[in-house]
């Protein structure tokens, strides 16, 4: 009589995990995550191995998905928007937040402790070019690894 129920429970905790086929479209990724909320990873923020701030510093929670075009936008706990441009192996249950691959990401924020105006909106967007890794950011105090380099995947939550 125990086996149904470890099935059931089996069952149970499959449904509630979201999967993502690579065939599924950035719309159904939205629509899956949202059906999700709020059992889904949180944590401090990679984008190809490089830290937002310092390691395990920031704690980021998903509130919204919506797309853009060919972009997936995911939206925080403090009003920080995490673009990706073209995301591939995505991976998003209560344990695990990956975007495996993506052309471009983009991170915005208002600055911590100031007021929520656009004056105190910075970004970092990243991309992949010929197999380099870019930057660029509005924010003068931001500072990124002296040597940029696609360590790990487009985007994660640690």
């Amino acid at each position: 009589m125990l086996k149904p129920l470890i099935f059931a429970l089996f069952i149970f905790s499959l449904t509630n995990c979201m999967t993502i086929a690579d065939t599924d479209t950035i719309e159904t990724v939205c629509k899956q995550l949202k059906s999700q909320l709020p059992k889904v990873k949180s944590g401090s923020l990679r984008i190809w191995g490089q830290w937002f701030g310092r390691p395990y510093d920031n704690f980021h929670t998903v509130t919204d998905c919506h797309t853009v075009g060919d972009a997936i936008k995911i939206t925080f706990n403090e009003a920080e928007e995490l673009t990706i441009w073209q995301p591939q192996g995505i991976n998003i249950t209560q344990t695990e937040f990956q975007i495996d691959e993506a052309s471009r990401v983009r991170w915005e924020w208002f600055y911590y402790g100031r007021p929520p105006t656009p004056r105190n909106r910075y970004y970092v967007e990243y991309s992949i070019e010929n197999n380099v890794l870019k930057l660029d950011s509005d924010a003068d105090f931001f500072s990124p690894d002296a040597y940029l380099e696609s360590a790990g995947p487009a985007a994660e939550l640690l």
